[in-house]
């Protein structure tokens, strides 16, 4: 009788509820972490169309472990289970594992019913193991650089807690040959968080291990444990799976911005070092102003100002010519002049100050040793060009006597006697083009020297500064080939042997050839022992 009973209450009451709107909870059982202050709950309302008034739903939820909080749902603005945060006393929760939070209505209201899902069980969430792990970046690379601290970067991993700073976490690790190091955690963000171990450089821990790093090539980091003194439950809670990285050593990159001066000579094995053989240059290098998102080099640039000698014997343009030239024992009254035959060999000295600059896209990148670019090369050159004549005596044609009176009424054996053996032209000559700039470079911790091997072939189109009338146009193109080869101790003196082969083509002029030898002089290198 009681079943039926119960039976026909259930029948009615979902007769009458049928005809109205319902509010209940969403569930009638959750789980809930009982170390949070605060549980989560939803309220659902059925049948909002039938809801037949413009008050609002009124409600209020209870329980025995917080207080009465009131709920108010509108119903024009319903759309989904309305979300309530109930916080949980916990002097009233105690050793409790479970309770029942209620919901009723708070004021009389006939347009909506409370459904059967009036109340909701609250239980205890099954707890998952805490584990803490480690596990590598996208790059777990390592460059080592001895003027900067080594960073060792990974991600840092947990499940079944969220780390607090509270907690006050430590981590001890250990590399190769059992270096053991402790570094404290303040948090874990989202279960998952970036970290890095930072070493500093002249600390013994960084000597050490940069010795592994070195000879192994590689760095293997492994997590032993994590302690808190405040949480037990981190105590043992490494994941076997997750406490092992290796970093893998690259080597410096030989290309980075340098900032030099070349001080040095012009090479000539016929004259003796002079002012005028004098070799300077101011160079900059940038080679990463600009990088893609995966840090790759995309736009570098080089620039600076040069001064440099070139000198040639024109052996080609020898010619022979009759020439007069004054006796030094001479009346007081006249002068004696002799009348000869000579060969004469024109000597050309050639006075360079360049102004370059190039921006350039590399296309070959080899572990950042070897470097094949290519570019825009632009150059200006203002030249100074001075000749002198070598003369060989072939044979005496005649010996003359004139007097005074007479010279100067004779402009033209004036001109003849008084024929200057040099002259000198300045022009400015311009250089626009392609380059393939060809970079070697050796430069790391193993090495007691450093070496560097350049390579500039370029060809474009210029305006050679010196046109003849019968020439329409000033454009020419040209060719030219820069090298230069630099070496020395890492923390010593550096040389430098460079040059250039530069001629422009379908033009009168010879092919300028300059080799210098120099000491390089680093700029920041210089600033910082000032």
């Amino acid at each position: 009788m009681k079943r039926l009973f119960s039976m026909l209450f259930l029948l009615a009451y979902s007769l009458v509820c049928a005809q109205k709107t319902t509010v209940g909870f969403t569930k009638s059982k959750q789980s809930f972490d009982f170390s949070k202050e605060y549980i989560t709950l939803e309220v659902e309302i059925k049948d909002i169309k039938k809801y037949k008034s413009t008050d609002p739903i009124r409600l209020q939820i209870f329980s025995e472990v917080s207080d009465t909080i009131p709920v108010n749902i509108f119903p024009k603005e319903y759309t989904s289970p309305k979300k309530v945060m109930l916080f949980i006393d916990k002097e009233k929760l105690k050793d409790s594992r479970n309770f029942i939070v209620r919901l009723s209505k708070k004021e009389v209201n006939k347009n909506f019913e409370m459904s059967e899902n009036d109340f909701i069980s609250i239980v205890e969430k099954k707890k998952e193991k805490f584990t803490i792990g480690i596990e590598k970046l996208d790059d777990p690379s390592l460059i080592l650089d001895t003027n900067k601290d080594l960073a060792l970067r990974y991600t840092l991993t947990s499940s079944g807690y969220q780390v607090k700073k509270t907690d006050a976490v430590m981590l001890k690790v250990k590399f190769k040959d059992a270096i053991e190091l402790e570094f404290p955690i303040e948090s874990i963000s989202q279960d998952k968080t970036y970290q890095s171990i930072i070493l500093k450089k002249g600390e013994k821990n960084y000597d050490s291990i940069k010795k592994v790093l070195l000879k192994d090539r590689k760095l293997i980091l492994e997590l032993i444990s994590a302690t808190s003194k405040k949480n037990k439950n981190i105590e043992g809670a490494v994941d076997e799976n997750k406490k092992m990285l290796t970093y893998t050593l690259q080597k410096k990159s030989g290309f980075e911005n340098t900032y030099d001066i070349f001080l040095g000579s012009n090479f000539d094995i016929v004259e003796e070092f002079s002012a005028s053989k004098f070799y300077a240059e101011i160079n900059v290098f940038l080679p990463n102003l600009a990088k893609d998102r995966s840090g790759r080099t995309i736009f570098g640039m080089r620039g600076g100002i040069y001064k440099n000698n070139t000198s040639t014997k024109l052996e080609e343009n020898a010619r022979q010519e009759v020439i007069l030239e004054p006796l030094a024992e001479s009346p007081t009254d006249s002068i004696s002049y002799v009348e000869k035959r000579v060969s004469s060999l024109p000597n050309v000295a050639i006075e360079n100050l360049g102004l370059y600059v190039q921006g350039f896209y590399p296309i070959i990148t080899r572990n950042e040793i070897f470097n094949l670019f290519v570019g825009l090369h632009v150059e200006v050159i203002q030249r100074s060009e001075k000749y002198t004549f070598d003369n060989t005596d072939l044979f005496t044609l005649s010996t003359s006597t004139i007097s005074l009176d007479s010279l100067a009424n004779n402009r033209i054996l004036q001109a003849q006697l008084a024929r200057s053996k040099s002259f000198t032209r300045r022009y400015v000559d311009s250089y626009f083009g392609l380059s393939l700039p060809m970079l070697y470079k050796l430069s790391d911790e193993n090495r007691s020297t450093n070496l560097e091997v350049m390579i500039n072939p370029g060809v474009g189109f210029g305006d050679p500064g010196l046109t003849p009338a019968r020439q329409r146009s000033a454009i020419k193109a040209y060719g030219l080939t820069q090298f230069h080869v630099i070496f020395g101790a890492k923390d010593g003196v550096t040389f430098k042997i460079g040059g250039e082969v530069r001629k422009y083509f379908n033009f009168f002029q010879d092919p300028i050839v300059t080799i210098n030898f120099s000491t390089k002089i680093n700029l920041e290198t210089l600033f910082k022992k000032s």
